[in-house]
């Protein structure tokens, strides 16, 4: 079993989930699957008077490639730390913060350009929809993606 407890400490919102999968205890995934499904209907209920929500993808602007702190043969690690508006965090949970709600619900999703940056870099966002949704969100992307002045 690989488990990295600095890592999970650097990362509380999502790699030490990853490692805590490791362990493969029956019982907590059953709770976990509970939990999921009352997350997604909590969001269904919170959803019901809208067909799509504008999220951010990432909690960071794009910033220059950083080479990870340690690579064992292809798993990667990084000491960095971020500052924002929730305060420092962790490199995979800055990265992860709105993605891995939105993966974790299992609706379609579209990521679109909305911008650059001070520096130029590009920004984007995240187009949420529920269940079954995809035509509406293609169709909302098509018409909200030059608006931003992008073709």
């Amino acid at each position: 079993m690989r488990q990295d407890r600095g890592a999970a400490r650097r990362s509380p919102g999502f790699l030490s989930h990853v490692h805590s999968g490791y362990r493969r205890n029956k019982t907590r995934m059953a709770g976990n699957i509970t939990r999921l499904e009352a997350f997604r209907r909590q969001a269904m209920s919170d959803w019901s008077d809208w067909d799509a929500m504008i999220v951010p993808v990432t909690g960071v602007c794009a910033f220059e490639h950083l080479a990870p702190t340690t690579d064992r043969a292809g798993i990667r690690d990084y000491v960095h730390q971020f500052d924002t508006l929730a305060g420092p965090l962790g490199y995979f949970d800055a990265l992860t913060r709105f993605t891995v709600p939105v993966g974790l619900l299992g609706w379609p999703v579209i990521t679109v350009p909305i911008g650059r940056d001070p520096n130029g870099l590009p920004m984007g966002a995240q187009l949420v929809g529920k269940p079954h949704s995809e035509t509406l969100l293609l169709d909302l992307a098509q018409r909200l993606v030059p608006q931003f002045g992008f073709r």
